[in-house]
């Protein structure tokens, strides 16, 4: 008595909401009496925190079950069986995921089962693409945007003044591939030359374990560039800058995970000529999603 599955639509990825098509081919030694034979799509998030080989921290739950049955309580002749089957992907579903900390992850099983003890089964991993609609977000995002930040310098070789920096950004959410662009308008007061604005772009992801409270993050660079600036002590100068998101960026969507987050931050940071000033850094966070599937 065996059973396996075989994928008719078989796919790199399947979207939340769409169909997996396939069959489970059975063979039996003898004649059967068939307690049951069913398809089952899962989906579980697992994350946990390591320090050296010890998991200090961990947290595993369930995102999706839904189950198709094909036969039961039936008779089966001695031979090799073949049962199609079509069942749905639940729609609202993270994407699949693996990061350091932990994964999602969705597999397709078939079962043949004869007895609460006597089961067979077989299983395929499936891998969920979950779209990020960029018109899922607010409208006010999608608009023009001002951001300022300002320090005093402290007043090292003569360097004590106020600098004050405002970026303004075309908009909030992007598409990978598009362009970043901005104008940066730098009023220095100080008597410390800026050298350089360096633009970058950051994700952070995030996991929630076990005890409910302990969260953690890492932030990590997608993309950086500098640009010639050079302001002078008492100047003012608008400095147009621009970042390329790629094209082959991935976006997973952790919208309905319950342990994983994902955010993306843009930094501007304006660079004096003395290093020991640190950098005025101008920090505020962006949508990245990808085009309405009905587009």
């Amino acid at each position: 008595m065996t059973c396996k599955l075989e994928l008719i639509n078989k796919e790199p990825f399947y979207v939340p909401g769409s169909y997996i098509e396939g069959k489970l081919n059975c063979s039996f030694s003898k004649k059967r009496e068939i307690e049951l034979i069913e398809v089952r799509f899962f989906g579980r998030e697992s994350a946990n925190y390591k320090v050296t080989h010890e998991v200090l921290f961990n947290s595993d739950r369930s995102i999706c079950y839904t189950h198709t049955v094909i036969l039961r309580s039936s008779t089966v002749e001695r031979g090799k069986r073949v049962f199609n089957f079509k069942i749905q992907i639940p729609s609202h579903i993270p994407s699949t995921y693996v990061s350091e900390y932990g994964s999602i992850r969705y597999h397709l099983e078939g079962l043949l089962m004869l007895t609460q003890t006597r089961v067979d089964s077989s299983q395929v991993s499936i891998q969920i693409f979950s779209p990020i609609d960029v018109k899922s977000f607010s409208s006010d995002l999608h608009r023009s945007a001002k951001i300022t930040e300002q320090k005093d310098l402290l007043g090292i070789c003569g360097g004590s003044g106020h600098i004050s920096a405002v970026v303004q950004v075309e908009k909030k959410v992007f598409l990978c591939g598009e362009s970043i662009n901005m104008n940066v308008t730098i009023n220095n007061s100080s008597g410390v030359p800026v050298r350089f604005i360096r633009a970058t772009l950051t994700k952070s992801a995030s996991c929630k374990l076990a005890d409910g409270e302990y969260d953690i993050s890492k932030e990590k660079m997608i993309i950086s560039k500098k640009f010639k600036a050079n302001v002078g002590k008492g100047e003012e100068k608008t400095v147009a800058v621009s970042l390329k998101i790629p094209e082959d960026l991935q976006l997973p969507n952790l919208k309905h995970s319950e342990l994983f987050k994902m955010k993306y931050w843009m930094h501007v940071c304006i660079i004096f000529q003395t290093f020991w000033h640190r950098p005025l850094d101008i920090c505020f966070k962006v949508y990245l999603g990808h085009l309405p599937l009905n587009f």
